[in-house]
């Protein structure tokens, strides 16, 4: 746990894990939950950055934000993207807001008058459930930039975007996207666009050296250096986990 009376977008242990740096994107998510301004967060990145990692921060806003907000996750990363349709989508984040006894009333595309009447129909649905709860709902998307994701799930991810630009109680973050998935968003500064690089030496050291000087303000800074050491080059990983691999090894550091 973060120590008490840490604002939770500043939180950097989150129940076991690490969140290190992301100052910008700490504060990109400060506006999209608490003022008017942004309603969409789009994230951009290469492999290795911790795009899908950043869905813990959120989640950890949002749980410390309760009974105001609520957080739906949801990841195609290792799905079949051309299997994955538009109701589906609905009903993931419909399970994940607590609202499994409204799975019933989905919508139907058989009593649409067109496949893009249903999709307007879902989303109709899905913010009259936000605004009818009376609490923010963040909407995470993670994969839902592939190749094989199917028209109508694109079209429906559009239309969540327009629809949570309008809305008070709807906000959408994507963790990773296309560019058609964004360019109609009218006022375009009610998105922001958020691109994350690589966690850096530098990052891993202005985190355990303010970690550590919580609980000795006169600590060495060798001793920092070494801890700093130990932890980067214990991380051989090139790939995409690179950062979760670093948290991790930053988490057991904090532990020990």
């Amino acid at each position: 746990m973060s120590p008490a009376g840490t604002d939770p977008f500043d939180a950097s242990l989150l129940n076991g894990l690490v969140f290190v740096n992301r100052r910008i994107f700490r504060a990109s998510l400060k506006r999209l939950c608490l003022t008017r301004d942004k309603h969409v967060l789009a994230v951009a990145g290469p492999p290795g950055t911790g795009k899908t990692y950043s869905y813990k921060l959120i989640n950890h806003i949002a749980q410390a934000h309760q009974p105001l907000m609520s957080m739906a996750y949801i990841d195609l990363k290792k799905e079949n993207h051309a299997m994955f349709k538009p109701d589906m989508l609905a009903r993931r984040v419909m399970r994940q807001m607590g609202c499994n006894s409204l799975i019933g009333s989905i919508p139907k595309l058989e009593d649409s008058s067109s496949p893009s009447g249903w999709i307007k129909e879902l989303c109709d649905w899905l913010s009259g459930e936000a605004h009818a709860s009376g609490k923010v709902w963040i909407v995470v998307l993670d994969g839902f930039d592939h190749v094989d994701l199917r028209s109508e799930t694109n079209d429906m991810v559009i239309e969540l975007v327009n629809r949570s630009v309008d809305s008070q109680l709807l906000r959408v973050v994507l963790l990773s996207y296309q560019p058609k998935q964004v360019a109609s968003v009218q006022p375009t500064q009610r998105i922001e666009f958020e691109t994350l690089t690589p966690l850096t030496r530098q990052d891993l050291h202005d985190f355990v050296a303010s970690h550590a000087r919580q609980s000795n303000p006169n600590v060495d800074p060798g001793d920092i250096d070494r801890v700093v050491d130990q932890v980067w080059t214990g991380v051989t990983e090139l790939g995409p986990r690179r950062t979760e691999f670093l948290a991790e090894k930053i988490a057991q550091w904090v532990q020990s």
